[in-house]
């Protein structure tokens, strides 16, 4: 418990990152707060100042959360608490702090049980489910509801551009893969919307055979030739006002392009910057699905939680966000885009 500062050389454990970031963390656990120093630096997260405040006998949790809300070296917040001090000024600090950056919070003790681990561990009350997230909703914050997706909203609004709305493109992967992608985005709240009238006659005139089979989320089993590929659509997507983020399964750009005899082989981010044609995505959002897999120790050091691993590395060389499952992505998508959409409607 205590204060991490990478950029000063500040921490409460040896085994912090020294490399500092632009995520800042409120947190009235210590040890969770190791947790999520250390699981977020495996998704491209870093620190500028970490406070774990414990029973705030002398500073609360709106004392940082007003300093964070202010610091230049911070470009999101992450929240875990337990209970407040003063819910006024709380809720009032909150707001404010919303409208200046995105803020995401995770309340412990929300259920019975909890509740009842919050009143030993750090003697707070903690309050129904159902009040925090009218906090939430009022004050512009982000609720979220478990330890991941807490990591997977940081890793959204640190990496990527601001969303102007729900409508969403997805290269779906194949066959059935494509159809449950579109199940989890609508379940989610995302629009999957159909391709407009000039964006199939686009897919035409730039000589895609398929282009009257496409649909959203694009089916890639379908590629009878090279006319298109997952880059190509998402490069129009991109360019389309009728798609608002896109998000696409990472199993598809699987193939790195030969290196030629005797020459070291292409570098995996330099082949991804190719096949989703990245620089010409700046505009939009753009999740990416990298399936953790099941692996058991047997399956260690094969191929594909080898290539697994090269992919998480790359993206986040590349600052794109990466997530285990189409449905955790496409509800960081849909809480992503709503928190842009609020503020918006505050200001």
């Amino acid at each position: 418990m205590g204060i991490y500062y990478p950029a000063g050389g500040i921490g409460f454990h040896a085994d912090f990152p020294k490399e500092a970031g632009m995520a800042g963390l409120v947190s009235q656990s210590g040890m969770l707060s190791r947790e999520l120093i250390l699981t977020s630096s495996q998704r491209g997260i870093y620190f500028s100042k970490v406070f774990s405040y414990g029973n705030a006998v002398d500073l609360n949790e709106c004392d940082f959360l007003d300093y964070l809300a202010r610091d230049p070296e911070t470009k999101v917040i992450m929240m875990y608490i337990e209970g407040v001090k003063d819910g006024r000024r709380f809720f009032n600090t909150l707001k404010q702090a919303a409208l200046l950056k995105p803020v995401v919070l995770l309340k412990g003790g929300v259920a019975q049980a909890g509740a009842r681990a919050t009143a030993s561990h750090t003697a707070s009350l903690a309050g129904s489910n159902q009040i925090w997230k009218a906090v939430a909703t009022q004050t512009g914050a982000v609720f979220v509801e478990s330890f991941e997706e807490l990591i997977d909203l940081t890793a959204s609004f640190y990496f990527l551009p601001p969303a102007s709305g729900r409508r969403v493109g997805v290269i779906g992967g194949t066959g059935g893969t494509s159809v449950l992608a579109a199940d989890r985005c609508e379940q989610a709240g995302l629009e999957v919307v159909p391709f407009p009238a000039e964006f199939r006659q686009e897919l035409k005139s730039r000589g895609v055979s398929v282009w009257d089979w496409l649909s959203n989320p694009v089916d890639m089993s379908i590629r009878e030739d090279d006319s298109f590929s997952a880059g190509l659509i998402l490069e129009m997507m991109a360019k389309n006002p009728n798609f608002d983020m896109l998000i696409t399964l990472s199993g598809i750009a699987m193939g790195r392009p030969p290196a030629g005899p005797g020459a070291p082989p292409v570098p995996l981010q330099d082949t991804l910057k190719q096949q989703y044609r990245l620089d010409n995505l700046q505009n939009k959002p753009l999740f990416v699905v990298v399936p953790e897999g099941g692996q058991g120790i047997k399956d260690w050091d094969g191929r594909g939680a080898r290539m697994n691993a090269e992919m998480r590395t790359a993206l986040i060389n590349l600052k794109i966000p990466f997530y285990p499952s189409i449905t955790r992505a496409a509800v960081a998508a849909r809480k992503f885009a709503d928190y842009y959409q609020r503020r918006e409607s505050k200001r």
